[in-house]
């Protein structure tokens, strides 16, 4: 009888199957989150491109790019998340097997962080180089500055990784998280404003003995209920995101309730204990609590500050108009809830009253809303009398988008 194989026990393995497991718990609520701010986040790219090109031309001599640009380096060099996907029950049974632990599972996690982030810094300093070569003075290379970035991300990744899973003390941890802060906000800096030589000399020896310094400073130890209790919150943080968007199985706790200002009520919705208020009530109530109303305030504030920006006849003119049917569009949706409701026969409500009252709260959602979009219009165009022009352009798209189909509707 030949004997049986040993349990083999691969660490990597398991990391990458928890992984997918995660994404695949997440797809499909990452979709419907995508599917509500993909067009702003579109619109906002295209709205900070915009103003970034016009800073750059008009920037004036002297303008501080380098201080800028360490601003917006450092979230990305010093925030250093690792997923470790443990669970409670895994104490019980990887706590003897902790040495083959740190060799596989959880470098797995830390390589993977740092592939990732990675690909942040490369995103975020292909965003800000155009900036940094309009500063002035010497600099080093795309490349070259490049790479030192990524050097200090991956000194700065392992220092987190210590912090977490080995230090003891409290104290210990908040001193040296902010000196990560600190380590990474100094070095971006060094390197960005030192000539190119200097600064990354200056960069790798202070790398060294900020690794050295925090080494003496750990125990051997993995502090396994501090690394439990760190991915519970990394995994409560993503899932709350995403249930602001879609309603999560796996959050607990019921929803707060959404209460709606009387005042506003009356004007948008009517009053509740009349007939011919009755659809009007229930159209503004469901839209205040729907992502619709999420979709048309962020819209508006987003048209509104890019139209604030901008100057001359065309482009201000264009984005309020293409705004003002976005507007229309996304609100138009809001006709849609309720079309094949029974109500009309069982209450004695006219069969054309809910139609009527859709197209009504929808009309003067989008009439409110491109009255804020033109008010920018005052400063944005050549002559301000072009505003009221293009206002009641935006009123007649109103009503031209917002009609009531009778025969279609009921």
């Amino acid at each position: 009888m030949s004997k049986p194989e040993p349990l083999t026990f691969d660490a990597g393995r398991l990391w990458s199957k928890r992984e997918r497991a995660f994404l695949a718990e997440i797809k499909p609520y990452v979709g419907y989150a995508l599917q509500t701010v993909s067009l702003l986040i579109v619109l906002g790219m295209l709205a900070m491109t915009y103003l970034y090109g016009k800073l750059l031309v008009m920037a004036p001599p002297g303008f501080p790019f380098r201080e800028i640009i360490t601003l917006v380096l450092l979230p990305i060099l010093a925030l250093s998340p690792i997923r470790t996907y443990l669970r409670e029950p895994d104490l019980v049974f990887w706590i003897p097997l902790e040495s083959e632990l740190v060799r596989g599972y959880m470098t797995k996690a830390v390589n993977r962080a740092w592939a990732w982030q990675t690909i942040g810094v490369l995103i975020v300093w292909l965003a800000v180089w155009p900036a940094y070569a309009f500063s002035e003075g010497d600099k080093p290379g795309f490349l070259h500055a490049l790479l030192v970035l990524i050097a200090i991300k991956r000194i700065l990744l392992q220092a987190r990784w210590l912090e977490a899973a080995l230090l003891a003390s409290k104290p210990a941890r908040i001193v040296w998280s902010l000196s990560r802060w600190l380590a990474a906000g100094s070095l971006t800096y060094a390197l960005l404003t030192l000539r190119p030589w200097v600064g990354t000399l200056i960069v790798a020896a202070a790398l060294l003995l900020y690794v050295g310094l925090i080494r003496l400073s750990t125990v051997r130890t993995l502090q396994w209920l501090r690394l439990v209790d760190t991915e519970r919150k990394h995994r409560r943080a993503i899932l709350q995101l995403l249930n602001q968007f879609v309603d999560v199985s796996d959050m607990q706790g019921r929803p707060r309730s959404v209460h709606a200002p009387r005042k506003l009520m009356e004007r948008l919705g009517g009053f509740r204990f009349q007939t011919a208020h009755t659809y009007r009530f229930l159209y503004a109530y469901v839209w205040l609590r729907s992502e619709i109303f999420g979709i048309a305030l962020r819209l508006s504030i987003l048209g509104f500050l890019i139209i604030a920006f901008t100057r001359g006849f065309l482009v201000p003119t264009l984005v309020f108009l293409v705004f003002a049917a976005l507007l229309a569009l996304q609100l138009k949706e809001l006709t849609k809830a309720y079309r094949h409701s029974d109500w009309s026969f069982i209450y004695p409500l006219p069969p054309q009253l809910r139609a009527s009252s859709a197209a009504s709260v929808v009309r003067s959602i989008h009439a409110a809303a491109v009255a804020l979009l033109a008010v920018p219009l005052l400063w944005a165009l050549p002559a301000f009398y072009y505003a009221f022009v293009l206002l009641a352009a935006g009123w007649g798209l109103t009503l031209l988008l917002c009609r009531v189909r009778t025969s279609a509707e009921i």
